[in-house]
């Protein structure tokens, strides 16, 4: 639910002088040319210390982290008070000074979180695949990291990034979790989910609350509704009969076509797309109404009990060999047309 809270505070000066802080860094402002410092100091418990200029405090901790030593098990509603009582203990004995509570400072960042069991490494694995292609408003594709585990869109006030657990923390609890996390920033987003007016003073525990997540994750709930059928769903028997029971038939084959062509082509940027100027041998219109379509076919997904609208469901024990049952029944038909035929003769 949550993760890395991020608090600022003002605080008297003699903070600075504090036993508690490791380094000194200091950078010259290129306009000003003035001298910005920064005290600093991270904890082995995980706590992120930055005082700047020796007035600003900014604190960052991983809540779930702070409560329970690890971030594999979400953060629930009722802990949040919790977790910030420890990071607040956590600060008061590495800078031995009387603070707020960290509750009622400035948010600086809060990174909201969802897990997604998809059930093995390899659907994780071929979830992250099929992200690599989709494009976002204004933060265009994502950065992939070598591994295969994780994908990311940076830029602005939202963060977005999905990556699988078990790559990232190394617990086997993790296995087959997907994790999806959004990075919101700045003072002035959190102003806007609150409806805030620009200089209204906001309180970090007020957005840790469940609106607040909830607005935020909506910003990218299509994400995985953005995603162009894989090869292995492109093979799949049961993922084909589910397109075809979500489409009219000749819909369906115009769309598994465009899906075929896409993987041979690649992905059409936004520029493309605008411009018409595809690789692709679609107009523009006949691309964006094929993505649309192909959002609408992962939403089905999902009401039709999917446990993911990207991934294909766990097949029951009975169901097994039941693709090679419909070989041979295709098989069969043939040879019995083939006998018809020559009997007609």
């Amino acid at each position: 639910m949550y993760d890395t809270a991020r608090g600022l505070v003002t605080v008297a000066p003699q903070v600075a002088h504090s036993p508690g802080w490791g380094k000194v860094l200091q950078s010259i402002i290129p306009l000003t040319g003035e001298v910005s410092t920064r005290h600093v100091r991270n904890t082995e418990k995980g706590l992120h210390l930055t005082l700047l200029n020796g007035i600003t405090l900014m604190a960052e901790r991983s809540l779930p982290k702070a409560l329970h030593q690890t971030n594999v098990r979400e953060l629930v509603q009722d802990e949040v008070p919790a977790a910030l009582a420890v990071v607040d203990r956590e600060i008061a004995e590495t800078l031995e000074v009387d603070l707020p509570p960290l509750a009622s400072w400035q948010p600086a960042r809060v990174d909201y979180c969802d897990n997604r069991q998809i059930g093995s490494e390899d659907g994780v694995r071929t979830v992250i695949g099929q992200l690599r292609d989709v494009h976002l408003a204004r933060k265009g594709r994502p950065v992939a990291g070598e591994s295969g585990t994780s994908v990311a869109w940076g830029h602005g006030t939202h963060r977005v990034k999905v990556y699988g657990k078990l790559a990232e923390s190394g617990e086997s609890a993790a296995t087959g979790v997907l994790r999806v996390e959004i990075e919101a920033r700045r003072l002035s987003t959190f102003r806007t989910y609150l409806a805030r007016q620009q200089g209204e003073p906001v309180q970090l525990l007020e957005v840790l609350t469940p609106e607040v997540r909830e607005a935020v994750m909506n910003r990218f709930a299509d994400v995985f509704e953005r995603c162009v059928l894989s090869e292995k769903e492109l093979t799949s028997l049961r993922f084909a009969q589910e397109f075809v029971n979500c489409f009219p038939s000749r819909r369906a084959f115009e769309l598994i076509g465009f899906c075929v062509l896409y993987r041979l082509a690649g992905y059409p940027s936004a520029r493309e797309v605008r411009s018409g100027r595809t690789v692709l041998p679609f107009s523009k219109s006949s691309v964006y109404r094929a993505l649309a379509d192909l959002r609408r076919f992962r939403h089905y997904l999902v009401e039709q009990g999917y446990t993911h609208p990207i991934t294909l469901p766990e097949r029951n024990p009975h169901e097994e060999g039941l693709d090679e049952l419909a070989d041979e029944l295709v098989l069969l038909r043939r040879v019995a047309d083939l006998a018809q035929t020559g009997v007609a003769a």
